[in-house]
């Protein structure tokens, strides 16, 4: 074999490689692509549930100066538990309820008692603070109350909330202080829908407005200065037993 043929053999084999290359690539883009697709569909799915903005209402929205100041800041926590994370499983989302997440796995049941064994005796807020702290971050947002209704703080319009575990201490206000001890800014997640009330997006949806009022009061005024609230599901709820509720 002549050494001509040689090179003019390897090059060509050069060139199906990098086709072969290319299919593939292309294979697990595409493959990529309707994986992800089927993701979001099943997200989608996973709640019954769904929102629409009422543009009649105007609200006032935060000052370009606080925008701008925490873009600047830009590395924080968003710091995500409750009872169910004693096993292990994620916060609402993991509950099979029947009108909102049909395709849990724990039932509603078994979920909404965790509360009664909570005991986090580790939870250390001012560690956590400042691990914060030391890796650069500049402000934390806690997940005060998510879907599935438990309120990880001291609530005096409920009795599913954190004092009423075998823990009896509050947790967001520990954090809190911590917070402010150590300089480092404090705000909160809260979810305006509520899996646990009995009145949210029944036709006495207006007293658990009431309800969430209340809680809001508490939180803005027991809590200091608060740099971030963080709202999951605002507006317009759609309920399947009664069509459109304001949340």
């Amino acid at each position: 074999m002549s050494k001509k043929f040689d090179q003019y053999d390897f090059s060509l084999l050069g060139v199906i490689v990098k086709k072969i290359k290319f299919l593939l690539i292309f294979i697990l883009v595409l493959a990529g692509y309707h994986i992800s697709e089927k993701i979001i569909k099943a997200k989608e799915a996973d709640e019954i549930q769904t929102f629409k903005k009422d543009k009649s209402i105007t609200l006032p929205g935060s000052t370009p100066e606080a925008i701008k100041q925490w873009q600047n800041d830009r590395f924080g926590m968003f710091i995500h538990w409750g009872p169910i994370s004693q096993i292990g499983k994620q916060l609402s989302h993991s509950m099979k309820h029947p009108l909102y997440k049909p395709t849990g796995k724990i039932e509603p049941e078994v979920y909404f008692k965790q509360h009664k064994t909570f005991n986090p005796i580790k939870y250390d807020p001012e560690e956590i603070v400042k691990f914060g702290k030391r890796i650069g971050m500049r402000y934390l947002v806690f997940t005060a109350k998510h879907h599935a209704g438990f309120s990880m703080f001291d609530s005096a319009v409920t009795d599913y909330d954190i004092m009423n575990t075998p823990y009896k201490k509050d947790i967001l206000k520990q954090l809190e202080q911590a917070c402010r001890k150590h300089d480092f800014q404090f705000g909160f997640y809260y979810s305006p829908r509520d899996w646990y009330h009995p009145d949210c997006n029944t036709s006495n949806h207006s007293r658990y407005i009431k309800f969430y009022k209340e809680q809001m009061k508490e939180l803005l005024n027991n809590y200091g200065s608060i740099y971030e609230i963080w709202f999951d599901g605002l507006g317009m709820a759609f309920s399947p037993a009664l069509g459109a509720v304001t949340i």
